[in-house]
């Protein structure tokens, strides 16, 4: 090849690349194909390969300054600091505040770098003019002068950690602006970006936040002098007294925390000459609905608000159905009625299990006929018919953001459901009899499961698999719980027993006792301090979960009742089906009158 040819093909190169930068929006100036190597040695090569394959990333970007030469440093910080004192009072009252704190960093990062001297000369020039408005600081800051006191010292870590708070206003921020683009603060936008947080106000500069107008060249000097002491002193008084409740807010808080749990109220809602047999029970997060699902297929809902019930006329007039040949008149409306009590049909089988959403917009129910069937509760009518089961579905749960559900069934699954399909995701076999509860971890990744082979799972929501197993139950599990930290399950069933498992280490902590028959639900509260339970035994127990997280378990090991239990309310003959906490934590019950 000739040298005209090798010219012409190293030109068409290097307009290629061009064209290629400035697609990417290079800019021009920084656009230089010389810089770019048609040509590399072996080293070269395998030392970028090397550095590529090391970091992961091949070209990675961050703003930051690097440079230690005392001459710029001083250079710059000496132009920030003869611009504000350039300004006029107002402004630069408010820009001042950027001096002490730039300064402290820059001498802070000299020494960090090993830059003794040059840190020691920037401190002698610049500290003069902080020395008595910050005398402490600077008496602490001229002792760190190597990494040995950098890395001890607390103020030199808050110095560096902390980002400064500083108020402008919008004219002073606009005038701030135009100083940083006037010409090349590389390190100015360092220390800013990294160190001060600024907040933008609408007030006049030179104007305080309380109020108090500070001292400008227009106002005269002895009344605004003394405007300004006085503004001060209240100012310095009311920062004082808000530290003061602060500080007593705060030892209230702690006191709380480290106090014993007090007592919730409870409120009991029972379902009186309930001759169809009530096999289930539910209650809105809300507190406004109260459901029940019964032997003989129906639902039943009920308000529990003053508002009543709007929903479609059940049964129409044969006579007032439209037909297509007839001419629907343009105002005619859906005839609706109000109540108190709405009943929902479409199960063919007793309903086991009823869930009110999160938001409070749908009812999920599942029955002996191996089906869910989701309920809108605006129009009160059946929506979806979930079918996989091959036998009755005892259990289900709603994950926390509402976009999944899960079922336990006599068939010896667990499934995992979307509320967009009519089948399941996952199906979780292990178990060896019927799987009578299941329940969402916090994080949703995981599904906790009961089953009536007396053990507890723990499995993964992304592989399918069993993570843990938990075994201890002399009987059937029919509830669990898992705390508002996630770090640990409750479950409870036919042995009378609360049994409390650590799921990282996948074993059991405590036992809690006091029923004297089966449990049928469990609840936390929001903080997670208490535990409510309620069974067979026509009781509402409250127990302190913090005090059995802490306790040994062999505090109860000879005793009928634990410790740890703060009230045992009994209802009248009423077996309760839910227990629940409400958001302003009210225990939420409810159960059927035994005769």
């Amino acid at each position: 090849m000739s040298a005209h040819e090798k010219n012409q093909m190293n030109e068409q190169l290097s307009s290629v690349i061009t064209s290629f930068l400035k697609k990417r929006r290079y800019a021009e100036s920084t656009i230089s194909v010389k810089d770019f190597a048609t040509e590399q040695k072996m080293e070269e090569m395998a030392f970028k390969t090397t550095v590529c394959n090391e970091s992961g990333i091949p070209n990675v970007f961050s703003f930051a300054i690097n440079t230690s030469d005392l001459v710029t440093v001083d250079e710059d910080y000496t132009a920030f600091k003869s611009f504000i004192t350039g300004t006029n009072q107002a402004y630069r009252q408010e820009l001042s505040k950027f001096l002490f704190p730039m300064f402290a960093n820059i001498y802070l990062d000299l020494v960090a770098k090993g830059q003794t001297l040059p840190a020691q000369n920037f401190f002698v020039k610049h500290s003069g003019e902080f020395s008595a408005e910050h005398k402490e600081e600077i008496q602490h800051l001229q002792v760190i002068t190597d990494m040995e006191c950098l890395k001890s010292s607390d103020i030199a870590s808050n110095f560096r950690r902390s980002k400064f708070v500083i108020k402008l206003s919008s004219k002073v921020f606009t005038y701030f602006l135009q100083y940083l683009r006037s010409s090349d603060h590389v390190l100015l936008l360092h220390l800013l970006n990294k160190h001060f947080s600024i907040e933008i106000s609408h007030s006049k500069p030179g104007q305080r936040q309380y109020g108090d107008e500070i001292n400008t060249d227009e106002a005269e000097p002895s009344a605004s002098g003394h405007r300004v002491t006085k503004g001060a002193k209240q100012a310095k008084s009311t920062v004082e007294k808000t530290n003061d409740n602060l500080v007593a807010l705060r030892e209230s808080i702690g006191q709380v925390r480290s106090g014993p749990a007090s007592l919730p109220s409870v409120c009991f809602y029972s379902f009186l000459n309930v001759h169809q047999g009530l096999s289930s029970a539910a209650i809105s997060k809300e507190a406004s609905l109260v459901c029940g699902g019964f032997e003989d297929s129906s639902i039943l809902l009920w308000s529990l608000t003053p508002k009543k019930l709007v929903h479609p006329r059940s049964k129409p007039e044969i006579s007032k159905i439209q037909l297509s040949p007839d001419l629907v008149a343009p105002s005619s409306k859906l005839e609706t009625l109000t109540s108190e009590r709405v009943t929902l049909q479409g199960h063919c089988g007793a309903v086991y299990h009823t869930c009110f959403s999160p938001d409070n917009t749908i009812l999920l129910s599942s029955s002996e006929d191996a089906s869910v069937r989701l309920w809108s509760l605006h129009s009160y009518t059946n929506v979806v018919a979930y079918k996989g089961h091959n036998f009755p579905v005892w259990g289900l749960d709603i994950s926390p953001q509402c976009h999944y559900f899960a079922t336990g069934s006599h068939d010896r699954t667990a499934r995992l459901w979307n509320f967009e399909y009519t089948f399941p995701l996952r199906i979780f076999a292990g178990h060896l009899q019927d799987v009578d509860c299941v329940k969402f971890h916090h994080n949703c990744t995981y599904l906790a499961s009961a089953s009536a082979d007396k053990t507890c799972r723990l499995w993964d929501l992304q592989s399918g698999n069993c993570v843990r197993l938990f075994t201890g139950h002399k009987g059937s599990v029919y509830d669990l719980a898992i705390s508002s930290d996630g770090q640990y399950l409750v479950s409870a069933g036919e042995d009378r027993r609360i049994l409390i498992w650590d799921l990282s280490a996948g074993s059991m902590i405590k036992e809690l006792r006091g029923h004297t028959d089966t449990v049928y639900s469990l609840a936390f509260s929001a903080d997670g301090t208490l535990l409510v339970s309620g069974g067979l035994d026509s009781s509402v127990r409250i127990w302190d979960f913090g005090q059995a997280v802490k306790s040994s378990n062999s505090s109860t090991a000879n005793t009928n009742t634990s410790t740890e239990q703060m009230a045992s309310l009994s209802t009248k003959n009423c077996t309760v089906h839910c227990v629940q906490f409400s958001s302003c934590n009210l225990v939420l019950s409810a159960g059927a009158q035994t005769t």
